[in-house]
């Protein structure tokens, strides 16, 4: 209960410091430069030393490392960011059915988590759910159009508004063959495939955080997928427009039949 509570009021304050920056980046029209946000973070980061006392410290180093860097990471994000992106970005994110996302869920791991937690499988489960996959998407690959490489690193994805730059890894990645070059694969991108130890809310935020940075990045429809390969997981893909919002789906895949 003690570390939810942290961790509700980092997401708090940085929701301040994130607000308070576009507005600084809107006042000067561009991404962000000229504004020094070691001072920014400094500033507010003395507000949060005052109304919370003793966790001032932790938070105050927390806000720093997320906002003096020039990158975000899309496994490091808070909700606050996801739903700063979702505002920059213009995107609806829609339900795609009435599955409830607590049935996947891992309790445990939400509880244990905070950004700093590594929810990457381990050797043994990375062997077996290789095995799966490649079982399941053996007939899209016999498809002679498209290859499969695995930690494919995005290039930064630039949001205006945003400040930084959002950057990615994905586990497995499916793409179009001509897109073979290192550089231009995440330009290629068709299917990505984040694996997790436990499923839980950053997962989840990765997965529709690595579908923005991989899908506006790729020349072609895009499908990104979070899974503990067993649980199930959480789909994204956009579907259309609509008064200039972008339609953006999220499926919950509750088992691995889904």
């Amino acid at each position: 209960a003690a570390l939810s509570q942290q961790v509700a009021a980092k997401e708090q304050n940085l929701a301040a410091l994130q607000q308070e920056k576009v507005l600084l980046m809107q006042q000067q029209g561009g991404m962000g430069g000229g504004i020094n946000t070691s001072e920014l973070a400094d500033s507010l980061a003395e507000r949060v030393k005052e109304a919370l006392g003793p966790m001032h410290q932790e938070l105050r180093d927390d806000i720093c490392s997320f906002h003096s860097s020039q990158t975000l990471q899309a496994s490091k994000l808070l909700t606050v960011h996801v739903e700063l992106l979702r505002r920059l970005l213009k995107v609806v994110r829609l339900p795609h059915d009435d599955a409830d996302p607590q049935e996947i869920l891992d309790a445990e791991a939400d509880e244990a988590e905070d950004w700093r937690w590594d929810n990457t499988p381990e050797s043994s489960q990375r062997t077996a759910y290789m095995q799966a996959l490649t079982s399941n998407l053996q007939p899209l690959l016999s498809n002679r159009s498209l290859e499969w490489s695995q930690q494919v690193v995005a290039q930064g994805l630039l949001v205006k508004g945003l400040g930084q730059q959002l950057v990615a890894r994905s586990d497995e990645l499916i793409y179009a063959r001509r897109f073979h070059l290192k550089d231009m694969r995440q330009h290629g991108a068709v299917i990505g495939v984040e694996l997790k130890k436990r499923l839980s809310m950053a997962s989840r935020r990765q997965g529709e955080a690595e579908f923005y940075i991989f899908g506006l990045s790729s020349h072609f429809p895009f499908v990104q997928v979070v899974t503990d390969m067993v649980r199930g997981g959480f789909a994204y893909w956009k579907k259309g427009e609509q008064d200039g919002q972008q339609l953006v789906h999220e499926k919950v895949l509750v088992g691995m039949d889904a």
